[in-house]
């Protein structure tokens, strides 16, 4: 007999302790699921360099084909996923830009071009590094280039990388209705010009 009490109290025990587990369990997981995500790290470099004011001219501007080269170097490091070392690069080389085109009395669209690009780099790297905040600072920088570069194809780029941002924040429908406008003025635009021109931007800039 006693011993069948104490086999009771035994098991009596163990569901509480069952119990217990369970409840502290339940209490964890809801701990986990209210914690707040924790916040990207991006370096305040490149959120400064994003941001719209003057541009301090620490030495002359560079010349538009070393800028070019910088960019494509910044191109590489990003398509390597070397996204550390090119989070270092692009606050300067956006500056160096800006620089250069303040230089140019009433712009200069092709370095509007490489900025726009520059830009766009800025915000496939925010993606990545998951700041969705500044990537959306960095789609208007880039639109606003493209805008003055008058370029087609560096217009389509920085549409693509605000459909990107769009899908990202989980907007696939005005994602694929920005594409689909894009696409459109642009084929208008185009009717008439070098042959080269329409595929170029439609098989390029809309892709990935």
């Amino acid at each position: 007999m006693d011993h069948l009490v104490g086999a009771d109290r035994l098991a009596s025990a163990d569901s509480r302790t069952d119990d217990m587990h369970r409840r502290n369990f339940l209490a964890a997981s809801v701990a986990a699921l209210a914690t707040p995500t924790p916040r990207p790290r991006v370096g305040i470099e490149l959120v400064q360099a994003l941001l719209p004011g003057p541009v301090p001219a620490e030495h002359a501007p560079q010349p538009q084909a070393a800028l070019a080269a910088r960019l494509s170097q910044a191109r590489r490091l990003f398509y390597t996923c070397r996204y550390a070392e090119l989070e270092g690069a692009l606050p300067s080389l956006i500056a160096d830009l800006r620089q250069a085109q303040d230089a140019v009395r009433g712009g200069d669209q092709v370095l509007s071009g490489l900025l726009a690009t520059a830009y766009q780099t800025a915000v496939s790297l925010l993606l990545k590094l998951g700041d969705h905040g500044n990537a959306w600072l960095a789609v208007g920088r880039a639109m606003a280039e493209a805008e003055r570069s008058a370029d087609p194809v560096v217009t389509a780029s920085s549409v693509r990388v605000q459909a990107h941002v769009l899908a990202r924040d989980r907007h696939t429908a005005p994602a694929v209705t920005l594409i689909r406008h894009t696409a459109d003025q642009l084929s208008a635009a185009t009717t008439g010009a070098r042959p080269s021109t329409s595929p170029r931007w439609g098989s390029c800039s809309f892709a990935g």
